[in-house]
């Protein structure tokens, strides 16, 4: 049976914070020392097309961070993120993490 219309903007918005997820761990992966700060990360979300607000932004990182996929210290008011062994190994799609997307082989990020 098809889902009603007024359930799939939820279904969506999950799925936007997976991607969003993924997006960050891939992009922290690439970083040479795996490290960033949040200001980064906004401007990177925004640039693949995942945009989130700051607060989101700061909710998908806590998320990663409980999930113990990157570590995040504050300097000052600026959040900077260091991806972790986890982080690395879910952005690679060798470890299946519950929210966040895993990558496909042709993963854009």
């Amino acid at each position: 049976m098809d889902t009603p219309l007024d359930d799939r903007p939820q279904d969506l918005e999950i799925l936007r914070r997976e991607e969003q997820r993924l997006a960050l761990l891939r992009w922290l992966h690439a970083m040479p020392t795996y490290t960033a700060n949040e200001e980064l990360a906004g401007l990177y979300l925004k640039a693949v097309g995942l945009v989130a607000a700051r607060a989101d932004l700061r909710a998908r990182l806590k998320d990663l961070e409980d999930a113990d996929l990157l570590t995040v210290r504050m300097e000052g008011a600026l959040m900077v993120l260091t991806l972790t062994r986890r982080g690395g190994e879910a952005a690679e799609g060798v470890t299946a993490v519950a929210g966040v997307r895993r990558p496909g082989p042709d993963c854009p990020y």
